[in-house]
């Protein structure tokens, strides 16, 4: 008797599931690439928002250097706050569909 893995048995789903890992990959860096640019759009919003209050803080003598830090400071403290809040969010939502699921049945073409 000879045992053989389902690999050597089915390599074209081998290679699907192949396929499907790289396109997932592809698919999740493109959505960490959107979020990064979310992310930027933000902190770029907040400064160039506050640029009179920045340009206050540097004439009244705080140095870019202690400036740049300020708004870096503000980029960590607002991630560390909003990712147990997102983390929290998706755990509620992803107990809540697995209990009540997604009604798709507006979608059956019938």
């Amino acid at each position: 008797m000879k045992v053989e893995t389902w690999k050597t048995i089915s390599p074209e789903t081998a290679y699907v599931i192949t396929s499907l890992d790289a396109f997932a990959m592809v698919f999740m860096v493109i959505i960490l690439l959107a979020l990064a640019f979310g992310i930027v759009n933000t902190m770029l919003m907040a400064v160039l928002e506050r640029r009179r209050e920045l340009g206050m803080l540097m004439a009244v003598g705080m140095s870019k250097t202690r400036v740049f830090f300020m708004v870096l400071w503000e980029t960590i403290l607002l991630s560390v706050v909003g990712m147990p809040i997102g983390l929290l969010a998706a755990w509620f939502s992803v107990k809540l569909l697995a209990k009540t699921g997604i009604d798709m049945s507006a979608y059956d073409g019938r």
